[in-house]
C-alpha cells in the first residue's frame, strides 16, 4: 500500500513537474517574442512603473529621442529625458491615469522632428497602478509633405492670380473701346496671348505632378548641360 502511494507520489510530481516546464517555457517563448517585438517595431516605446522609473526603451525611441537606454533603465524618467513636452505628457497620464495623446515637436538643428505620442496608463486585471506606457510615432516626412502641398496651393493660386488678372484687365479695356485702336488692340491681345501661354504651361506642370504621383511612373534619364539649366531658371 505503502508502494502503491509512493508510486502515485511519484507519478503526480513528475506530471506536475512536467506542466510547471512547459509553462516555463512557454513564458519564456511568450518574453522571448515579445521583447523581439518590440525590439523591432517600427515605433518608439517608453515604460515607466508606478514609481516613475524607466523599464523598457526600444530601440527605436532610443534614435528617435537620442537618450542612451544604458543609462536611463531603472532611472526616473524626467532626469534623463530632455525633451520637456515629453515629461509633461507623462506626468500628465500619471495624475489623470487617462489615456492622452499629443503631437510633439523635437528641435533639431535647423531641422524640426515631428512626433504623434499616445500615452496610456498600465492598470492590471485587479486593478492596481502599474505604471505608463508611452509609443511614438515619427510623422515628420507626413508633416514635411503637408507643408509641401500646402506650399504648392499658394504657389499655384499665386501663378494663376497674375495672368488672370491680366488677361481680364487687358479685355475689359478692350471692350470699354480700346478696340477701336487698331495698334492698342494688336498690344493687348499679344498680352492676353502670352499670359494665356503662361497659364497653359502651369496646367501642363499640374498635368505633369500628377503623373509623377501615380505608382507605374518611370523617369526618361538622359544627360543635360547644367549652365544651360541654371540661365533659363535665371
Amino acid at each position: 500500500h505503502e508502494h502503491n502511494e509512493t508510486q502515485l507520489m511519484t507519478l503526480v510530481t513528475d506530471d506536475l513537474l512536467k506542466y510547471l516546464e512547459e509553462i516555463t517555457t512557454e513564458h519564456s517563448t511568450n518574453e522571448a517574442w515579445m521583447k523581439t517585438l518590440i525590439e523591432n517595431m517600427s515605433a518608439g516605446l517608453i515604460l515607466i512603473d508606478e514609481k516613475g522609473c524607466i523599464q523598457i526603451v526600444n530601440r527605436y525611441l532610443e534614435s528617435l529621442v537620442r537618450i542612451h537606454r544604458k543609462n536611463c533603465i531603472g532611472k526616473i524618467y524626467h532626469t534623463v529625458i530632455e525633451q520637456k513636452d515629453i515629461t509633461s505628457m507623462i506626468e500628465e497620464v500619471f495624475m489623470s491615469e487617462e489615456k492622452i495623446e499629443r503631437q510633439i515637436v523635437l528641435r533639431e538643428g535647423l531641422k524640426d522632428k515631428y512626433l504623434n505620442a499616445y500615452g496610456a496608463p498600465i492598470v492590471s486585471s485587479r486593478a492596481k497602478w502599474r505604471g505608463v506606457v508611452v509609443v511614438f510615432h515619427d510623422i515628420t516626412t507626413l508633416k514635411r509633405l503637408e507643408k509641401a502641398r500646402k506650399d504648392f496651393v499658394a504657389n499655384v493660386s499665386h501663378e494663376l492670380r497674375t495672368p488672370v488678372t491680366s488677361i481680364k484687365g487687358f479685355t475689359e479695356t478692350l471692350l470699354e473701346g480700346a478696340y477701336k485702336d487698331e495698334s492698342v488692340t494688336y498690344e493687348f491681345l499679344t498680352i492676353i496671348k502670352k499670359e494665356s501661354s503662361r497659364m497653359e504651361n502651369l496646367v501642363k506642370d499640374l498635368l505633369d505632378l500628377s503623373q509623377i504621383e501615380k505608382q507605374d511612373f518611370t523617369l526618361n534619364l538622359s544627360e543635360v548641360n547644367v549652365t544651360e539649366v541654371v540661365h533659363t531658371v535665371v
